[in-house]
């Protein structure tokens, strides 16, 4: 598609989970308008793609490996971002891990290992990286929850429902400690997704496949915009999040469930 305006031009975001899913999606977008855009992933191959793309359609990415539950990690990820343009003004905190473990089978292991990537993990680049795009007076952070943190939904397992509920009141916290800096903090919560990200690594590609085009099945059936979120979806809305049409919009959650929750009557 290639660079389609100079919206952010001048901007430079951190974003994580850009090895694939709805992060690449949102790395694509900001670069398509000018945004330097700052790519970490633990998924070095699916993140090089990424950064490879971008670059192809006349952007400007460069990609860093980053498992957010290090720390340490994290902090020496935030200094190698900002040493580029010597600024960050925007972060799309949202590398994060699925569980469809169920209530009475969820094991301590599963519970820590989703905790320690989908809350602390984003913890600890609110602690490590968010200071810097306070700093720049004009910063912008996005947070990526889901859906399941509000409905419960059994689909994504106990531990990951908790662990997005927490996305959210971090993202409130942030929000009114930093609206006099003028950060804004804002969060999405997607519905289900067409991406990989909800693709289970004990099964085939063939079975994801086939467990994918029933749960899009389904979506025709059951939500009001018949389909599944895709990556121009949520990337539409942190455009939304970081340009100035949103400009007065701190500590809000928009939920983009296609419908799925509206109370029918």
């Amino acid at each position: 598609m290639g660079v389609i305006s100079n919206r952010l031009e001048g901007d430079v975001a951190f974003i994580t989970g850009t090895g694939s899913g709805l992060n690449r999606g949102v790395a694509l977008e900001f670069a398509r308008h000018g945004c330097v855009c700052i790519c970490a992933d633990i998924n070095d191959a699916g993140n090089e793609e990424t950064v490879a793309q971008i670059r192809a359609e006349g952007g400007e990415a460069y990609a860093i490996h980053l498992d957010t539950r290090d720390r340490q990690a994290v902090k020496k990820a935030g200094e190698e971002a900002f040493a580029i343009k010597n600024k960050l003004t925007i972060i799309i905190n949202g590398a994060g891990v699925g569980s469809t473990a169920t209530l009475e089978n969820t094991p301590d292991e599963e519970y820590d290992r989703v905790m320690d990537i989908n809350l602390r993990g984003y913890f600890n680049v609110i602690m490590e990286i968010a200071p810097r795009v306070v700093e720049s007076g004009c910063g912008r952070i996005v947070m990526i929850s889901s859906s399941t943190a509000k409905s419960g939904g059994h689909q994504g397992g106990p531990a990951y429902s908790a662990s997005k509920g927490g996305v959210i009141s971090m993202t409130r916290h942030c929000a009114l400690n930093w609206a006099p800096k003028n950060c804004r903090v804002n969060c999405i919560c997607p519905g289900f997704a067409d991406t990989p990200f909800g693709y289970d690594p004990k099964q085939t590609l063939q079975e994801n496949e086939a467990r994918v085009a029933a749960m899009k099945a389904n979506a025709a059936k059951h939500m009001p915009l018949g389909r599944l979120c895709t990556p121009e979806d949520i990337a539409g809305i942190c455009m939304f999040l970081v340009t100035d049409e949103s400009a007065y919009v701190t500590g809000y959650t928009i939920d983009a469930t296609g419908g799925r929750y509206i109370y029918n009557t």
